[in-house]
């Protein structure tokens, strides 16, 4: 998890401190601002993952410049398939490399979570380009004296000083959450999973956001298969999306392991690919314990596992910190016991795989049962 934040148009020096304040906790590893073209600020938070030493952001190739949070899984992958050559091993140049060949049509060969700035100095524009699930968030702000973008609201709120969005807070009231490209403020908007948008640093322009990526066609797609193929074609693309991530770090990855099938799917290719794998499962005091299972499913899979034991006896210190961290609100309260698993992993890894996400492409929570019997949108 990096931090970037940027503005094109005048800045202030205040505005640099509150983002290396705000910012540090995303990038511990280095904090660096450059200045383009006199009016493009880039700012870059660092936790190293990939290419340590050669990694640093912001990073620049004759006419381009980017800052980027993420990481691009297939980055090798890409760099042997087009022929691409560069000074580092990081993936940050691998983009940056792939745009001067292909131009934002590289982003459809790209495999990862991102959210990238791209000062393009040639055409004077600067791209903001997010990954198609949206794992990595991206936020824009509209200014007088210039349009600001970065990782997190809090960051544009206390920089801005934004009114409140009433229609953005009365959604949330009726549905739990701010949808689309809305958010609580007024002049702070969020850039879409799959799209992209840029800024023309001559007159401060904003373009429209245009969507590069869909999940809708992949579902409306229909494959001639039996089960087995289709069994077997999505056993491969999940080895596959296991050994990226795996592989792609140069620090140690563990894996987070409930016992479920989700995680336990996981775990066992990951297993595959690194002996001696760290697991780890989370026991809540007074709370329903999956350490049983998962004990068994790590004794079956010979990795090296450890039980992380979690207590909410200081949630009332802790809980304005973990609320105010999504900068807006959210009502699912699952974001407790993720601060508290993510706290004591980080005492022995700093990057970790799940199964998250398992349950929602395949239909697994039982909210979704309805559905599956609805009929025009009526649910019997």
């Amino acid at each position: 998890m990096c931090g970037i934040f940027g503005k094109v148009g005048s800045l202030r020096e205040r505005d640099m401190h509150v983002a290396t304040e705000m910012l540090c906790h995303r990038g511990p590893d280095g904090q660096v601002h450059k200045t383009y073209a006199h009016n493009v600020h880039f700012f870059h938070a660092r936790l190293s993952i990939v290419d340590i030493e050669g990694g640093t952001q912001p990073m620049d190739d004759e006419d381009l410049a980017i800052i980027f949070n993420g990481e691009i899984y297939n980055h090798q992958e890409l760099r042997t398939k087009f022929g691409l050559t560069g000074r580092t091993r990081s993936d940050t140049e691998t983009v940056l490399l792939m745009y001067k060949q292909l131009g934002l049509d590289m982003l459809s060969h790209m495999d990862g979570m991102f959210a990238i700035a791209l000062f393009d100095k040639k055409q004077g524009k600067v791209f903001l380009l997010r990954d198609r699930a949206g794992k990595k968030p991206l936020y824009i702000g509209v200014a007088d004296d210039g349009i600001y973008f970065g990782s997190e609201q809090n960051l544009l709120q206390k920089i801005m000083r934004p009114s409140i969005h009433l229609p953005s807070i009365a959604e949330y009231l009726q549905t739990g959450m701010v949808y689309g490209e809305n958010t609580p403020y007024k002049d702070i908007y969020e850039l879409q999973p799959g799209h992209r948008i840029s800024i023309d640093i001559e007159n401060l322009s904003l373009s429209e956001q245009q969507q590069w990526w869909s999940i809708g066609p992949y579902y409306e797609q229909v494959l001639e298969l039996q089960e087995q193929e289709a069994l077997a074609l999505l056993d491969e693309k999940l080895k596959i999306a296991v050994k990226r991530r795996v592989e792609s770090s140069d620090l140690e990855v563990g894996c987070f392991l409930s016992g479920g099938i989700d995680s336990g799917i996981m775990a066992a290719m990951a297993s595959v690919l690194k002996p001696n794998l760290r697991t780890f499962t989370v026991k809540f005091q007074n709370e329903y314990d999956e350490s049983v299972v998962a004990k068994q499913v790590a004794k079956f899979l010979n990795t090296n596992h450890q039980e992380l034991e979690v207590s909410y006896d200081k949630l009332a210190n802790d809980f304005e910190s973990i609320v105010s961290a999504y900068g807006e609100p959210f009502m699912d309260d699952s974001q407790i016991p993720s601060y508290y698993v993510a706290r004591e992993a980080k005492k022995h890894v700093t990057v970790i795989i799940n199964g998250d996400g398992g349950d929602e492409l395949f239909g697994g929570y039982r909210r979704y049962v309805p559905f599956a019997h609805s009929f025009l949108g009526i649910v019997l």
